[in-house]
């Protein structure tokens, strides 16, 4: 899974290279729900017209990240609230919870970005008893965590 954004998909593509099967059956995923949070109108916080991105990475799965407007700019966007960061990061995991168990998998990796993270561990996420910062802080530039996730009906 990785964010719509460049720079996600590239670190992705990276870090998770080792984990492709080596007959390439494996799947890369783009979905919205897990892009960076639009605190500012900062670029780095946008991303480039979509139907180019799609043209750079043509083996990655855009369904769901729907068409671009061409009268929108990429830019200006109104920055998000905290609550709905984490409102997001929650409908993205659900999604992601439901696609695992769809598609057969137990293991998957998500690229993102450091706020939409921190809002699924700190917003999101449950953690055991005695969870520290290693699991809840914010993340660094191309940090991995690794998760054992179970859901819970309440």
């Amino acid at each position: 899974m990785t964010s719509p954004l460049q720079r996600a998909i590239v670190t992705g593509l990276i870090s998770f290279q080792f984990a492709r099967p080596a007959n390439d059956s494996g799947r890369v995923v783009a979905h919205p729900g897990c892009r960076e949070a639009y605190h500012s109108g900062n670029i780095c916080d946008l991303r480039r017209n979509l139907k180019d991105i799609k043209e750079d990475f043509p083996f990655i799965d855009f369904e769901h990240c729907g068409e671009d407007d061409p009268t929108v700019p990429h830019f200006g966007i109104p920055g998000e609230t905290c609550d709905s960061v984490v409102d997001r990061m929650y409908d993205f995991t659900s999604w992601l919870w439901t696609d695992m168990v769809a598609s057969s998998s137990s293991c998957v990796g998500v690229a993102s970005h450091s706020v939409s993270l921190f809002a699924l561990t700190n917003g999101v996420l449950h953690f055991h008893e005695g969870a520290g910062e290693e699991a809840t802080g914010i993340f660094g530039t191309g940090e991995m965590r690794e998760f054992h996730l179970e859901r819970e009906e309440n």
